[in-house]
This record gives structure tokens, C-alpha cells and sequence, in this order.
């Protein structure tokens, strides 16, 4: 039977998730949030070892440059996430850009390429088995997040990811129980189901 690679391994593929408060955790904390539980489902399919799953969001980041908001790509984390050298780069972003009254959602597709396009820039690990880039379309059930995800985020997404070599869509259909009582950060539930969906595009 084959071992399972070890931690630290240089078979290891190392995953980078990138995002906002949902990819920190929000309310569920650093061990409750989808790149922990991505880890677990990873480790449980492919054998511990064979991924390294890392988080670097940052609360409260969007996804476009917008003045006077926190832009994910001019964050501290964003250049750690760069310095990681990822195979595979889940980026979720966009849930804040739909839901600030001076956010620019109908800007998030562009923001999401050039933000491929300068992890490209600078260096990805290969590992051509697993696609480079995992788009996850953001959540939020407010109205007013629901109208502009799905007028401007999801088709500009959708659009993207078909101009992007090695990137693959994440088009999630959460339900109210996916959501915490705010109605922006995600349960435990709706963390599972980013987890496993995230998984399944991956493997």
C-alpha cells in the first residue's frame, strides 16, 4: 500500500486560500472556517500529507480597489499568500464589494483576473494534475448582496474563470442554514459545503 506523504514533503501540494472574513472564519474561528475543514476532507481523501492548506484572508477586504475600503491585493496577507508559492489558489472574494453601499460589484471580475494575472506574475509552484486557480463564487444573502451577486458578481465570474487557463468555478447554491443570523458569514454548515465543493473541484 502506498504511504502517505509526509508534511513537509516535496510532493506536497500547497493550497492558498485567499478572501475575505469567510475564509478567516467569521464567528467559527480559525479551526471552524472552510480552509481548516478543506484540509480535513483532503487529508481524509488523499491521504495525510498529500496537501497543506493555508488561509490568508483578511476581515472585511474586497476584492476591487474601491477608495476608503480594504482592498484584498493591498494587504500584508496577500503578500504572504504570494511568498507561499501555491499549486492551487482558492480565491472567494467579493461578498463585501456586493454589499457596501460604495462598493463597485459591477468591477469584481476585472479585479479577480488582474488579481490572477499578478499571482501569475509572480511565481506558482506547477502541479499540473490540479487546476491553479479555484474561483469560488461569494456568498451573501442579503438583498442587497443577492441582488448584486447575482446581477454583476456570479456572470462576471462566470465570464472570467472561462478566460483564465487552469481555473475552474465554484457556482454554489447555499441555503439559508448555510448562513450565520447576519446573513453574510457563513454557519457551519455553509463552511462545510465551501469545503467540499472546494474539494471535489480540486480532486
Amino acid at each position: 500500500m502506498k504511504r502517505p506523504a509526509s508534511r513537509g514533503s516535496s510532493h506536497q501540494v500547497r493550497i492558498a486560500c485567499l478572501g475575505d472574513s469567510n475564509t478567516v472564519g467569521g464567528g467559527l474561528g480559525r479551526d471552524g472556517a472552510y480552509p481548516a475543514r478543506l484540509q480535513a476532507k483532503l487529508d481524509g481523501q488523499a491521504g495525510i500529507g498529500a496537501f497543506l492548506v493555508k488561509s490568508f484572508g483578511v476581515n472585511g477586504a474586497v476584492a476591487v480597489n474601491t477608495p476608503g475600503k480594504k482592498c484584498y491585493v493591498k494587504e500584508r496577507r496577500y503578500v504572504d499568500a504570494t511568498h507561499f508559492h501555491a499549486h492551487v489558489h482558492v480565491v472567494m472574494l467579493g461578498t463585501n464589494d456586493a454589499g457596501h453601499i460604495h462598493g463597485e460589484p459591477e468591477r469584481v471580475g476585472e479585479a479577480i483576473a488582474a488579481l490572477v494575472k499578478d499571482l501569475r506574475r509572480g511565481g506558482i509552484a506547477a502541479a499540473s494534475k490540479y487546476p491553479k486557480f479555484v474561483i469560488v463564487q461569494p456568498p451573501g444573502a442579503k438583498a442587497r448582496h443577492q441582488e448584486n451577486l447575482k446581477t454583476h458578481v456570479y456572470p462576471s465570474l462566470r465570464k472570467v474563470v472561462r478566460s483564465i487557463k487552469d481555473a475552474t468555478l465554484v457556482d454554489l447554491e447555499l441555503k439559508p442554514m448555510a448562513y450565520a443570523t447576519d446573513q453574510v458569514h457563513l454557519s457551519e454548515q455553509g463552511a462545510e459545503q465551501v469545503a467540499a465543493a472546494v474539494a471535489a473541484a480540486i480532486l
